[in-house]
């Protein structure tokens, strides 16, 4: 048989199974040209062009899997109608063509084709599973939204608990296949083509969800063009007056200056063709919402430009007065060369040169950068790439796709799939509920970044406004938890300094060490914040454990002097935690420290034998521990080892420490706080408030100080309380250890001269 009757028998068969399927009301599939030159049905020149991308790179076995899916997705649809009256099968069959167009698999193909099924037909995710197989139903599943939730106030910028949910649903199905946010960007692009039937308020929420998580999704998995697309039309969306006032005026603009820029190009393409460098160069065009967004104070500002309508931060003729041009070259080596050649005929503008080639973006963007200034004056942004490194640039993670398809003359030397399968399971693995996402997106969607190396030269690059925790987090979860020092430069500096780019950095660590809960204050990226979160979180769990169990056995003391929480049988634990709906002893120790139960009430219930009749219990004495993260110290008295001290429950959980005497425990009723004790904090630094009396000389301040840092203490801070013409009055708070060594410092400060009283601040 020939290539031509081959070809004639394939697609007679495909016009027979069409028509085979009885319960299919579809208009005639052609897959040969007819005669005679007529209008189309819509269904049948979508399908047609679908069909047409598939059999160009996909073999016949995985194009009938693709035409059982489509039969399958229109029979679901076959009673749905769009908002503009055409049939519904043309949006599934439009988003599988932009899947084919990143030459995506049959089954990422077919999961286009089915990805409305399940949430607007009454098909179910097993009869996907049967019909097209467990693959395409695995994909279907991520793409399909949740249709129910719990119901909680709108969070972040008006988003519901349904779309966290989804996002978070969303972001976990990415993590696991990076086919399903493909096709979700591309169902997102299609509805913004066709938006125009909805009504404007509908379209206004969808574009402003479109600027919120999609349009930076895309652009942080290196799909420029999708991004830049999704940007304009939802910009378009949301403002169509604006929309065509920029573009108006942007039109205009082009119009004036395209002899400047036909001359620019020229002038380029002579520049390198007399190096014998051969290139693509062609002018470079921002897109709408980009001009827009540089209009206003932040590149998200417009989705609410009615609060900041007069904010403007540059004029539309300052932007358009910026001209760019790229160049594309066969080799990495022409790359520097052909910047070479431009910076020798045209000035550059310092501090504007940036080598991404060397140094690539997150997204696995390669180029280089310069600003020069070009004929009359106006600057002229240059971009020089390879053509692989500008496909990367335009598709991001389909690059990867597009690579086994052979459209790559070679695998570029940065494919983005693996940094953005790290970033996404980085992002999932830590994924909160609702807002707590949506910042972590945000955060990580921040175009500012700056690029740090670690000690062997490996490049890290981080949020702009960064310090070394987050460095530390960037390299190793591990390291980041245990550092507790650092070299930025070869120079000793604080952990929490923020870095800058070009720095190398050195981090130290400690086996025994653990994150300060006051890093959350100082680190910027999601991870670092994540992880020193759960850190907290675990660890103030276990504290109020430790906490709970302590106080039960200290109760348990105050009723029988020899009995131990061993004592306690399993019957009486199951009895009692059944009793109060708890489901585990921990679960008990927790509420006992929020306040919840009672430690002797809970003492009396558990004793394997309660004593008979009225009992005088003293209250138990609890011990008293720094390193408790649920144990706090109260600012109005400041205890020390050494003070006679109370613990006060507050309702988050956990303790107030007071000393005995404060007033803010003089006032209260004895049920409402425990006696306490101080334990082992040998080693840990109190913070403690002194008040000095001194007459008003000029070198009294320097005297203390210089008595305090002879005596190896740590000075917080030296205010000035009060001061007359003879007499000031200091308020010096310092680190101590303990009641003795406070003791000590006083013994020390009185022998200065001009001191006339010294004392300790109380409340």
């Amino acid at each position: 048989m020939t290539a031509a009757q081959q070809q004639v028998s394939e697609q007679s068969g495909i016009r027979d199974r069409l028509r085979s399927y009885s319960d299919l009301i579809l208009p005639p599939f052609r897959t040969t040209r007819p005669a005679k030159k007529k209008k189309t049905d819509p269904v049948e020149r979508a399908f047609g062009t679908l069909y047409k991308k598939i059999r160009d790179y996909l073999p016949r076995n995985r194009t009938t899997h693709i035409l059982r899916a489509y039969r399958f997705a229109a029979h679901a649809h076959r009673a749905q109608k769009r908002v503009s009256g055409e049939s519904y099968i043309v949006h599934p069959v439009a988003v599988a063509t932009m899947v084919a167009d990143m030459r995506l698999d049959a089954n990422a193909v077919a999961a286009a084709l089915l990805h409305d099924v399940i949430e607007d037909t009454d098909v179910t995710l097993d009869a996907i599973r049967d019909e097209c197989g467990g693959a395409v139903a695995h994909l279907v599943e991520g793409l399909t939204k949740l249709r129910a939730i719990k119901q909680k106030p709108m969070g972040t910028r008006g988003i519901t608990p349904l779309q966290s949910a989804n996002y978070q649903k969303l972001v976990l199905a990415m993590a696991r296949d990076l086919r399903v946010i493909l096709i979700k960007l591309s169902d997102r692009l299609h509805n913004l083509r066709t938006i125009q039937a909805l009504p404007h308020a509908r379209r206004r929420k969808i574009a402003k969800e479109t600027m919120l998580i999609y349009a930076p999704l895309a652009g942080r998995l290196g799909m420029e063009k999708i991004r830049m697309e999704l940007e304009d039309l939802s910009f378009a969306a949301a403002y169509p007056m604006r929309y065509r006032l920029i573009k108006d005026l942007v039109d205009q603009a082009r119009r004036r200056r395209k002899n400047y820029m036909e001359a620019v190009i020229t002038q380029v393409r002579t520049c390198l063709k007399d190096k014998g460098i051969t290139g693509k160069v062609q002018g470079r065009q921002k897109n709408l919402a980009g001009i827009y967004n540089k209009m206003t104070r932040r590149a998200s500002e417009w989705l609410d430009a009615s609060k900041h309508h007069n904010k403007e931060k540059h004029s539309l003729h300052e932007i358009m007065d910026v001209h760019g041009v790229r160049i594309v070259t066969k080799k990495i080596d022409d790359c520097y060369r052909a910047l070479g050649v431009l910076h020798m005929r045209m000035r550059p503008v310092p501090g504007r040169f940036k080598d991404y080639i060397a140094n690539p973006k997150k997204n696995g963007y390669q180029s280089l950068h310069t600003t020069l200034i070009g004929p009359s004056g106006y600057p002229l942004e240059v971009q020089i790439r390879t053509r692989d490194m500008n496909m990367v640039a335009e598709s991001g993670i389909a690059a990867h796709f597009l690579y086994k398809a052979g459209f790559f003359t070679k695998r570029p030397n940065s494919m983005p799939v693996e940094r953005s399968m790290h970033w996404l399971q980085s992002i999932a693995s830590s994924a909160g509920e609702g807002d707590d996402l949506l910042n972590k997106l945000r955060l990580e969607f921040s175009p500012n970044e700056i690029y740090v190396y670690t000690p062997t030269g490996e490049i890290v690059s981080l949020l702009k406004g960064a310090c070394a925790i987050d460095f530390a987090y960037a390299i190793h979860t591990d390291m980041g938890a245990r550092c507790v020092a650092c070299e930025i430069d070869n120079k000793p500096a604080p952990i929490t300094k923020i870095l800058e780019t070009g720095q190398v950095i050195r981090i130290f660590t400690r086996s025994d060490a653990s994150p300060d809960f006051s890093w959350s204050s100082y680190a910027v990226t999601p991870k670092a914040l994540s992880h020193i979160a759960q850190y907290a979180s675990m660890k103030h769990s276990a504290d109020l454990r430790t906490l709970g169990r302590k106080m039960l056995a200290n109760a348990l003391h105050a009723y029988q002097p020899q009995a131990r929480l061993d004592d306690i049988s399993a019957d009486r634990w199951r009895q009692y935690l059944q009793k109060h709906g708890l489901a585990t002893r921990d679960a008990f120790y927790e509420a006992l420290c929020l306040g919840r139960l009672t430690a002797l009430g809970a003492a009396f219930a558990l004793l394997p034998s309660p004593p008979a009749g009225p009992v005088n219990a003293l209250k138990p004495s609890l011990g008293i521990q720094k390193r408790n993260s649920t144990v706090k110290y109260a600012n109005c008295c400041r205890p020390i080892p050494g003070d006679r001290i109370v613990a006060m429950p507050i309702k988050q959980g956990g303790l107030h420490i007071h000393r005995a005497f404060c007033s803010n425990v003089k006032g209260r009723n004895k049920e409402h706080y425990l006696p306490a004790h101080w334990e082992n904090e040998e080693g840990d630094a109190f913070l403690v408030a002194l008040r000095c009396h001194t007459r008003n000389m000029p070198d009294v301040i320097s005297k203390i100080v210089n008595s305090l840092t002879r005596n190896g203490v740590n000075v917080e801070n030296i205010i000035t309380e009060d001061a007359a013409v003879n007499v000031r009055i200091l308020a010096i708070s310092l680190w101590v250890r303990n009641r003795d060594h406070l003791a000590t410092i006083v013994r020390k400060l009185r022998i200065v001269r001009d001191i006339t009283g010294i004392g300790r601040i109380r409340n």
